[in-house]
């Protein structure tokens, strides 16, 4: 369908195991001074800004924390800006599942959108 982009990451030494993926997704969300203030945004003339959606993310559990979760984020990053410099877009976000998640993701640089809620951006 195109609704998004998968990438796998396999472990080349365990014969081609998956160790972890993430899905990457064009996204649009509305401008408000949450939005405007986490990005770093000034004035935005449209109602709206487009960005990409890191949606889902994991790694296998035989796996964490050796820190491929952050590498995929990374990756996830990299692809973003690269898909950017053809098609624009200001920001990756992420919906994180839980407060936990929330601050790992606060972690490696993106800004939470308030504290009652788990979506996390980062502007590109």
């Amino acid at each position: 369908m195109g609704l998004s982009g998968v990438t796998v990451a396999v472990d080349p030494h365990a014969d081609e195991a998956i160790v972890g993926f993430f899905t990457l997704s064009p996204l649009s969300i509305r401008i408000d001074p949450r939005v405007t203030t986490a990005l770093g945004l000034g004035t935005i003339p449209y109602p709206s800004v487009g960005g990409y959606l890191l949606g889902r993310l994991g790694v296998d559990r035989s796996y964490q924390r050796r820190g491929i979760g952050q590498a995929l984020v990374v990756v996830a990053i990299t692809q973003a800006r690269h898909g950017r410099q053809g098609t624009g877009g200001v920001f990756i976000a992420v919906d994180a599942k839980d407060d936990s998640l929330a601050r790992w993701y606060e972690r490696l640089g993106f800004s939470r959108l308030g504290p009652q809620t788990h979506r996390c951006v980062m502007r590109l």
